[in-house]
């Protein structure tokens, strides 16, 4: 379901629909169809999204839809695919959509948007500036008591120092030929692909 309502919320930035247009959609690989409760919870994130546009005007310098990035340069694992990114010239907004309506996903420190933000601004002109703001959103309908969207705030030196002391830095203790290894819930549930081969574990 997620993944279908991530689609049509980036279709729907790129075309200017709203999702209700979408109803009934099916996605045949996950069996997934698009409802009227994921209509309701993706207009949420699109009006977001748009008033956040039309609030920045001709601050505008460019919308990143679905944009995907590898900055191989800085690592060769340094990569991802941002829901969409809005980058002025005097802030950015880096806005995940979050389908999920179990556990809250909180938007302070999050280092998946901080990735995200370091991907769409790496090598503009706002990466050369440390005071550039930068507003790190998670929008998240469907959970229950919670406002749909929670913000952070940040900026470009503070992204700079993460990448440099925290990012890279737990990249390089990886590639040791005796890596800290601590296994947990996690594991079972993640993407590693040496789960099945960890003398931790």
């Amino acid at each position: 379901d997620g993944t279908l309502a991530h689609d049509i919320a980036a279709r729907c930035l790129k075309s200017g629909e709203d999702a209700v247009a979408y109803l009934g959609e099916a996605d045949f690989a996950t069996e997934a169809e698009f409802k009227e409760e994921d209509a309701v919870a993706v207009q949420v994130y699109l009006d977001y999204i748009r008033k956040d546009v039309a609030d920045m005007g001709d601050d505008l310098v460019q919308m990143l839809v679905e944009e995907r990035f590898h900055l191989a340069e800085v690592h060769p694992d340094f990569f991802g695919t941002t829901d969409c990114t809005i980058v002025g010239k005097h802030q950015a907004t880096v806005n995940d959509y979050k389908h999920g309506a179990g556990i809250m996903v909180s938007a302070e420190k999050n280092t998946q948007l901080m990735q995200y933000a370091v991907g769409a601004l790496y090598g503009t002109e706002a990466w050369n500036d440390d005071a550039f703001p930068v507003e790190i959103n998670i929008c998240q309908p469907r959970v229950f008591g919670v406002e749909p969207v929670r913000s952070w705030w940040t900026s470009v030196g503070a992204l700079k120092s993460w990448l440099r002391d925290d990012w890279l830095a737990a990249a390089r203790r990886t590639e040791r030929d005796d890596p800290f290894l601590q296994p947990g819930p996690w594991c079972n549930s993640s993407f590693c692909p040496k789960r099945l081969t960890c003398p931790a574990i």
